[in-house]
């Protein structure tokens, strides 16, 4: 009795040594967050997920293991996500993130070493893409915010801005169209009467049209050849 409560200690102490000093060395994952990435070198702090579950961090952890290192010069695009990785050691790790859906593809490279790229098996890129997908597809379009502006989906428009035709629009219940219709490009319209240029004054009353003038002048042209002797009229 007395040699085996010793060996059933033995027994106990060997694994939380073990898996107490593999933490020091090899610290776990404790919780992965995931964000829309907003560029390289740097974590966007917004985060869409976290992850703090076993299957989860389990994943994270083979795409680290099996990762594999591209020769080269990195020229990638932008990265889709950003992902900070907490250990149980207390360290913090950031990595870029990508995902190809259509090829079951992905990539993965250090926050503070972006001149190094290493692709993810595709099988895992394919788990990846398989968890934040769900999570993904709730973020905003932002091509269709892009193209909206900053008018949320509830704001009205506002009629005073909006862009007015070059003519008012026919009066279904006129029985003719109305005179503008039929006026020239080199016109102006007040109301529903237009105004062609080069008309004579006793061709357009101005004055029920416009309205009184403010002041008014009569100059008689000299010395303008064959315009000499005619009258021009200034309304204000």
């Amino acid at each position: 009795m007395r040699k085996t409560v010793p060996l059933l200690l033995l027994l106990v102490l060997i694994p939380v040594a073990y898996f107490g000093f593999r933490d020091l060395f090899t610290a776990n994952i404790t919780k992965v967050s995931v964000s829309k990435s907003t560029g390289f070198g740097k974590v966007n702090p917004n985060f869409f997920a976290v992850f703090d579950d076993r299957p989860a961090l389990r994943l994270f952890e083979r795409a680290l293991a099996k990762a594999e290192k591209q020769p080269g010069i990195v020229n990638a695009v932008e990265p889709h996500y950003d992902v900070e990785i907490h250990y149980s050691n207390g360290n913090m790790e950031g990595l870029h993130l990508w995902l190809f859906p259509e090829s079951s593809a992905g990539s993965i490279m250090h926050v503070t070493s972006t001149s190094t790229i290493y692709t993810l098996p595709k099988d895992i890129a394919g788990e990846l893409i398989g968890l934040l997908e769900p999570y993904a597809a709730l973020l905003p379009d932002e091509r269709r915010d892009s193209a909206d502006g900053d008018q949320s989906a509830d704001e009205k428009p506002d009629p005073a801005h909006e862009e007015q035709p070059a003519f008012p629009s026919e009066d279904p219940d006129a029985s003719e169209p109305p005179d503008y219709r039929s006026a020239s490009i080199f016109s102006l319209v007040a109301g529903d009467t237009p105004i062609s240029i080069g008309a004579w004054d006793n061709e357009v009353d101005l004055e029920s049209i416009l309205g009184p003038p403010a002041a008014q002048t009569v100059e008689v042209l000299e010395n303008a050849d064959t315009h000499t002797g005619s009258f021009v009229k200034s309304c204000v």
